[in-house]
Formats: C-alpha cells, structure tokens, sequence
C-alpha cells in the first residue's frame, strides 16, 4: 500500500511539473506573438525550476536525505571515462532518432537557433549544459527512474521515465531523441549506480551539441544565411533524408551493441556488474512482474499526465507547423 501511494505521489508530482511547463511555455509563445518574446534562456531558467522545485519540496516534506534519495553516490574517475566513451557510442542512436523524427517535423533547437545566440553564448552553454541537465537528471533519473525501480523492473522504469522525460520536451522531434537518450541515461544510472552517471552524459552531450550549433548559426549569420532556412531545404529533400537515416539505422545498431558492452564494463568497474545483469534475468524480472501487478507504474494520475503531455505535444507542434 506505501509503496503504491509513493507512485500515486509521483504520478501526481509528474502532472504538477508539467503543467507547470506548459504554462510557461504558453505564455512565452503568447508573448511572442504579440510582439513581446521573453528572452528564450529566461524561459529554461524557469521551465527548469518549475522541473525540480516540485520533486525537493517533496522530499523535503518526507524528511528524506535529497542528494541519498536521488542517488547521488561517488564514482570512479575511470567510471567518468567510461561514461564520457558511453556518451560518443550513444550520438549515433540519439542522430538516428532526430532525424527519422524530421521526416514529420522540423528540428526544433535548430529553428529556434537564432533566439539562442541573441545574448552571450557563454551564459546559454552554461544554462543549456549544466543547469538543465543537472535538474532534468535530478528529476527524471533520480527522482523517477530511482522511485520506480523500487518497484518494476530497471527495463519498465527505464522505460517510463525517459517517456515523462520525452513528454516533457513538448514536442515531437525533441521527444524522438530524449527518450533514447532518457532510456540510455538510466541504464547507466543503473549500471553505476549514480546519478552522477547521467549528469555527465547529459551535460557532455549537451555542451558539444550546443557548442556546434553555437558556431555554425554564427558563422553562417555572418555569410548572412539563416541556419533554421538551411536546415529546413536540407529536410525537405526527402532523398537525402533517406539516405542519411538509414546509414545512421545501420550505425545505431552497431552502437547499440557497443553501448550495451560500456555498460557492462561500468558496471563492472564499480563493483555491481552481477547485480547489473542479475536485474535483467527472466527470474528475477517473473519476481518483478508479480510485484507490478500490484504496484503498477501506469496508474491514473500517471496516466493523466502522460495524455495531458501528449495533447500538449501535440497542440504545440501543430501550431508551429
């Protein structure tokens, strides 16, 4: 009975966070139609906090350890190269998701490229590659992922909270790729067991990603063309889209493999490889089903919010189009 109350709980915590960011997001393309943007990291700022504030004014109301409860334990530095190596593997699978999504929807970060470099580059590296990944990871690993691990299987869990984790992006082609990511992210978590594990990877992945759209929306504002315009000719050529998908399908399945073998070896170099692969034997996860039956992930307040996340998704990408 604790147990499910605790999903119940984070259900609804989930439906407070995300509506927290839909109105945020709502505001700021009200505004923006009506002449007045808000400045586009404002935004982040906010729509971050309103990500973490409801998990810590959660466990600060249950008395629990924050940093304990969202699984912040020490790692090796060899672990922080193996995750770092994990991080490289990964891009090829995240590539792949971003652009079949493009088949349907433009690239969101890079239409909205322009607003990013209006201020100091320095200011969004640090917002975009440390802020946001260390309060997304905070809330959707340690928060999310750590809480229904406790009572699913790691591959339900995993799966669950990269799907909150790619509703929250509120919009189709940032959900393709965050959910692989989100997935890939709490399988090393897992593996490590650390959240730190997860932070790196999003911060390292997110400060180059960023730190290339940077320069080349730059360099390409100085030959006067419009990066998002570039892209966007580049998308519609639906040969070359094709293409490029279909190496990147070939090379995921490959890094897929590759990945899956770094987290074996994180595992291992933290002393949890055998907990590591017990967790995803067929006893052990019959022994979890059973207890699922009775604490399912999936309960209304969970369910809710992913349909409210999904309609949002959907409104948002539809009047971008």
């Amino acid at each position: 009975m604790e147990k499910q109350h605790e999903i119940n709980s984070m259900g609804v915590i989930y439906i407070i966070l995300l509506l927290g960011n839909i109105i945020i997001c709502t505001i700021s393309q009200v505004l923006f139609t009506m002449g007045k943007p808000l400045p586009s990291m404002l935004v982040t700022i906010l729509c971050e906090a309103l990500i973490l504030a409801p998990v810590i004014i959660y466990l600060r109301s249950k008395g629990e350890n924050i940093f304990e409860r969202l699984g912040f334990h020490k790692i090796k530095f060899t672990t922080v190269l193996l995750t770092l190596l994990l991080t490289v593997v990964i891009s090829p699978i995240s590539i792949f998701a971003n652009f079949l999504s493009q088949l349907f929807v433009p690239n969101t970060i890079v239409q909205s490229s322009a607003e990013l470099v209006e201020g100091s580059a320095i200011i969004t590296l640090i917002i975009t590659s440390i802020i946001a990944p260390l309060c997304e990871e905070m809330t959707f690993r340690g928060f999310f992922f750590n809480g229904f691990k406790g009572t699913s299987s790691v591959i339900k869990a995993a799966i669950v909270s990269a799907l909150l984790f790619g509703i929250m992006h509120l919009n189709l082609n940032q959900f393709c790729y965050a959910f692989v990511l989100g997935f890939t992210f709490a399988l090393a978590n897992h593996a490590s067991k650390s959240t730190w594990t997860s932070v790196i990877m999003h911060v390292a992945y997110n400060f180059v990603n960023m730190s290339l759209l940077i320069i080349a929306t730059l360099s390409l504002q100085e030959q006067n063309v419009d990066i998002a315009q570039a892209q966007e000719s580049v998308r519609t050529q639906s040969g070359a889209m094709l293409s490029t998908i279909i190496i990147y399908g070939v090379l995921s399945i490959i890094c897929a493999f590759l990945a899956w073998l770094l987290l074996k070896a994180i595992a291992k170099n933290q002393g949890n490889l055998e907990a590591f692969k017990a967790s995803f034997a067929k006893k052990n996860s019959d022994a979890v089903n059973a207890e699922v039956r009775v604490h399912s992930l999936l309960n209304v307040p969970m369910m809710l919010s992913i349909c409210i996340g999904v309609v949002a998704m959907i409104v948002y990408q539809v009047a971008v189009l």
